[in-house]
């Protein structure tokens, strides 16, 4: 086995991150230091070690979240906020696949397994994601024509989308939209454009996992194959 996917299959990092690791000077095999991107591995003989402490393969864990607003979907906070992981009890730390903002709520995926969520991530395998969103003000036909069909908005370029209102009124309106890119705040930077802000916004869907019922805080085990 390769030296990089069995550090990611120990759930510390992905095969990206496990080639700094290598090149970095931090990873030794039976005691040796290794720097060969190439090196491989046998788990049943060799002793892999990152920064003096031994790697041991873990139960792989794939779970569906629903993450509240105001929670962070980082690994770990510096000013001591409410990360993802304070809401879950298993001893190994989860790390997202994608984000949610800590201003939104909604559906986020977790694992322990680096391979995994490097497959998911890569942007040929990107899976629909659905949305529903709450905006101040407006909506009308021409700017859900310009923002089913992708274009530039504020400093990004989307993919086309699907988007349909829900519900209206002179004041504020709720919409479905649809896509599969994740870029950081991009729903968000779509309705500012259209000086639209928006109030709420919540991830009900990522392929075919869905949030349905499940409550706020809580996560249920879900199986990798239903994401690919």
């Amino acid at each position: 086995m390769r030296l990089n996917k069995y550090i990611a299959s120990c759930g510390i990092c992905s095969r990206r991150k496990a080639d700094e690791l290598i090149l970095e000077g931090r990873i030794k095999i039976d005691h040796k230091l290794i720097t060969d991107l190439g090196a491989k591995v046998d788990p049943l003989i060799n002793i892999v070690e990152i920064d003096g402490k031994t790697l041991i393969p873990e139960e792989k864990i794939y779970i569906a979240f629903n993450k509240p607003k105001g929670v962070l979907s980082t690994n770990k906070d510096t000013h001591d906020r409410k990360i993802i992981n304070d809401y879950l009890p298993f001893k190994t730390r989860l790390f997202s696949i994608g984000r949610l903002d800590k201003d939104s709520e909604g559906l986020i995926l977790l694992t322990n397994d680096g391979e995994f969520a490097q497959k998911i991530s890569h942007p040929g395998n990107r899976k629909e994601k659905e949305y529903i969103i709450e905006i101040r003000g407006e909506i009308n036909d021409l700017i859900l024509k310009k923002i089913a069909e992708g274009g530039t908005f504020l400093d990004i370029i989307t993919k086309p989308a699907k988007i349909k209102i829900l519900n209206q009124n002179k004041n504020t309106a709720k919409v479905s939209m649809i896509i599969k890119e994740g870029q950081k705040r991009q729903i968000r930077k779509i309705f500012k454009h259209f000086s639209l802000p928006v109030v709420s916004l919540k991830r009900i869907r990522i392929g075919k996992i869905k949030l349905e019922n499940l409550k706020k805080g809580s996560y249920k085990i879900i199986n990798p194959n239903e994401v690919l």
